[in-house]
């Protein structure tokens, strides 16, 4: 019998609807120290960095828009999961910058 893999948007749905359903299995300890951050405003972000992320989330939602008008998928839950991957991509994307979010660039 050959063996079925799931296409990209089967494994989305399914991450999704895990997610709906498995609430209690979380990490407490990430949980707390997200909690204890101070949530940026827009007004707080350097203009620059402001604009490369709108970017990027367009750029990640278009990639995703097969996924996100599929008819019988719980589209709360796939945005949710879309804005996950979005901000551990721009926290690693952060550290490499080596400086925070708000920090104005010195232009040459």
């Amino acid at each position: 019998m050959a063996e079925e893999k799931l296409t990209e948007i089967e494994k989305e749905r399914l991450l999704a609807f895990k997610d709906s359903r498995s609430r209690d299995d979380y990490d407490r300890e990430l949980y707390g120290l997200l909690r204890t951050r101070k949530i940026l405003k827009l007004s707080e972000l350097d203009d620059a960095i402001r604009l490369a992320i709108v970017h990027f989330i367009e750029a990640f939602f278009e990639s995703q828009k097969d996924l996100l008008v599929t008819p019988g998928s719980n589209q709360e839950n796939l945005i949710k999961g879309a804005l996950t991957v979005s901000l551990l991509i721009g926290c690693e994307a952060g550290r490499k910058l080596r400086r925070p979010l708000t920090a104005k660039r010195v232009r040459k």
